[in-house]
C-alpha cells in the first residue's frame, strides 16, 4: 500500500536545453527559478495538474532501479544538498549501489539531472500519503512532491502523466522514448455517492434547483445518474480524494452556486 503503481519510460539522445521563454515566463511567474528543459517540466507539470514526478540521468545509474523500504540508519543525500538519515518505514528509490531519492518526497543529488544529461529515466509514482506526511515530519523535509502527495493525487495519473512528459521532453529535448514500463498493483474504483439533492436546503440552508444541481457538480467534474424521487447516484473524478461523502457535494455546490445567496437567519427570539 505504500506504493500502489508506478510507470515511467526511458528517453536516449535528448538535448537539456535552457526552456524556451513561455515556460521560463510561467515559472518565474509562480516563484519558481527556471533551471533547465528537464527539471523546468517536471516543476511545469507537478504545479500545473498537481502530478510530482522526477527524472532520473540515466548514465549515472548503476543497474536498474528499485522501489523499496529503506535500511535504518540508510543514507541519502537528495537534490537540495543534504544526507539524511533514513528509519525502515520510509520508502527510497535505489539502483544496486546507493539511493537515487526520497519516495514523493524529493529526489537523490547524485543522479539529477544537468545540462549535460543526454539519456533520462522517467518515473511517476502513486505513493501513501500517511507515510509522506510521517516521512516528511521526521526528516524535516517540505518539498512541492510531498504537499501534493500527502493531500492526494489522481490515481489514474501514471497513466496520464507519463503522456503528458513525454510530449513535453520529446517537444523540447528531442531524442527518442521508449515503451512505457509500469507496475500497478491494484486499479483505481471511482468513488460512488448516493446523493439526496434535498440536503442543500437542509444542510447547506438554500433551497437550489435539482437540475441546477446537476449541472454544477458535472462542471466540476463529477457525473450523475438519476435515481427516484430526490435522489442521484454521483460519480466522484479521481483527482478529487478530499470528497468523502453528501456533505461535501453539498459544499461544492453551495461554494459555486454562491455562499452569498444563503440566506440570513437571527439566532435571537426577538
Amino acid at each position: 500500500h505504500l506504493c500502489s503503481g508506478v510507470s515511467g519510460r526511458f528517453f536516449k539522445n535528448i538535448d537539456n536545453i535552457e526552456s524556451p521563454d513561455w515556460l521560463k515566463r510561467r515559472l518565474s511567474l509562480i516563484g519558481l527559478r527556471p533551471i533547465s528543459a528537464l527539471v523546468d517540466i517536471t516543476n511545469f507539470i507537478t504545479y500545473d495538474l498537481g502530478r510530482p514526478l522526477h527524472v532520473y540521468d540515466a548514465d549515472k545509474l548503476s543497474g536498474d532501479l528499485v522501489i523499496r523500504k529503506a535500511e535504518q540508519n540508510e543514507l541519502c543525500k537528495t537534490l537540495d544538498e543534504k544526507e539524511y538519515s533514513l528509519s525502515s518505514d520510509m520508502i527510497v528509490i535505489s539502483d544496486d549501489r546507493i539511493l537515487h531519492g526520497i519516495g514523493g518526497v524529493m529526489g537523490g543529488l547524485d543522479s539529477g539531472c544537468s545540462i549535460n544529461t543526454k539519456n533520462v529515466f522517467l518515473e511517476v509514482a502513486l505513493f501513501d500519503s500517511i507515510s509522506i506526511t510521517k516521512t516528511g515530519r521526521k526528516l524535516n523535509l517540505q518539498s512541492d512532491a510531498r504537499y501534493r502527495f500527502e493531500r492526494g493525487v489522481d490515481p489514474t495519473s501514471i497513466e496520464w502523466g507519463v503522456d503528458i512528459a513525454t510530449q513535453m521532453i520529446l517537444d523540447l529535448c528531442g531524442g527518442e522514448a521508449s515503451e512505457i514500463v509500469s507496475d500497478k498493483i491494484k486499479n483505481h474504483e471511482s468513488k460512488v455517492i448516493i446523493y439526496d439533492t434535498n440536503l442543500t436546503r437542509t444542510h447547506g440552508g438554500i433551497d437550489i434547483d435539482i437540475n441546477e444541481q446537476v449541472s454544477i457538480i458535472e462542471k466540476l467534474g463529477f457525473k450523475s445518474t438519476p435515481l427516484k424521487d430526490s435522489n442521484i447516484e454521483i460519480k466522484v473524478p479521481p483527482f478529487r480524494s478530499d470528497i468523502e461523502g453528501s456533505a461535501d457535494i453539498v459544499e461544492e455546490i453551495v461554494r459555486i452556486y454562491g455562499f452569498e445567496k444563503i440566506e440570513p437567519i437571527s439566532l435571537s427570539k426577538t
